[in-house]
């Protein structure tokens, strides 16, 4: 990146600063070194000054000067004598003046500047909804149409008031729940026992849960209540058979069922429902 020298009004003085030097000259040289290196004109460094840069007859520059990078300068009068010798940079640190320009963005590395390609999406014309995709090198992008969503299964649920029958629309497979009462007849012993037909059959043998209602179904001679113990048995698809006991240990009439047992019922499984 170019920098500007001294203001063309600048005057320059002799050694002791009593007195300007009309015909003197600046040098410029490679920085530490006496190799020549160009000034110019110009801020865009087209144009070259001569090698020195003499003064006028107002001890001003005759031209502007533009430097690029560092430089080591001489200034002398008329007679050769130098005035001042040193170096001269562009305050930039190496790797950080602009450099030329070119398409894309600046960036830089922590220690250089320098300009980075930008990354354009593709034309998306002709391609409305589709996505930004970074593609399968990771170096660039393509346009992808979005992914149709699932179809999810209508949920179906059937409810009666002793059953519930729940699924999905593309399963033939649904979820059962039945549920009813029953009661096994006053047997005069001990045990007494019902069978229950399903409304419906299950596709597997379900699980069954009896619960008796009500109770006690017995009295003894001290006119206590025997309520029953409960055993699901002869389980299948189609239903179950349950008894009922109310034998606890007595070898006499005592326990012995005098009045039905009244008994609910529960069964979950599942049933095959064709589409």
């Amino acid at each position: 990146m170019s920098y500007r020298f001294a203001t063309p009004s600048q005057v320059f003085f002799n050694l002791a600063g009593t007195a300007p030097i009309p015909g003197g000259a600046w040098s410029f040289f490679e920085l530490g070194t006496t190799t020549p290196k160009a000034t110019y004109s110009d801020i865009d460094l087209t144009t070259p000054n001569s090698n020195p840069v003499l003064l006028d007859s107002s001890a001003r520059l005759n031209t502007e000067v533009w430097l690029d990078g560092d430089y080591t300068a001489e200034l002398q009068d008329a007679d050769d004598v130098v005035i001042w010798n040193g170096d001269i940079t562009s305050g930039n640190p190496a790797g950080l003046e602009i450099p030329t320009l070119a398409p894309g963005f600046l960036t830089n590395d922590g220690s250089n500047l320098s300009w980075q390609d930008i990354e354009l999406f593709p034309d998306p014309t002709g391609s409305p909804g589709y996505m930004v995709i970074v593609n399968g090198a990771g170096d660039g992008y393509t346009l992808q149409a979005q992914p149709t969503p699932p179809e999810i299964p209508e949920p179906e649920v059937v409810v009666t008031t002793t059953s519930l029958r729940v699924g999905t629309s593309d399963d033939e497979t649904k979820g059962l729940l039945q549920c009813g009462s029953g009661s096994a007849s006053a047997s005069g012993t001990k045990s007494t026992s019902a069978a229950i037909v399903y409304a419906t059959p299950f596709a597997t043998t379900p699980t069954v849960v009896v619960t008796p209602t009500g109770g006690p179904f017995a009295t003894g001679n001290g006119a206590g209540g025997y309520y029953v113990d409960t055993s699901v048995t002869s389980q299948s698809t189609t239903g179950f058979t349950v008894t009922f006991n109310s034998n606890h240990g007595e070898d006499n009439s005592d326990g012995n069922l005098s009045s039905a047992v009244t008994f609910n019922y529960i069964a979950y499984g599942t049933v095959e429902v064709p589409a």
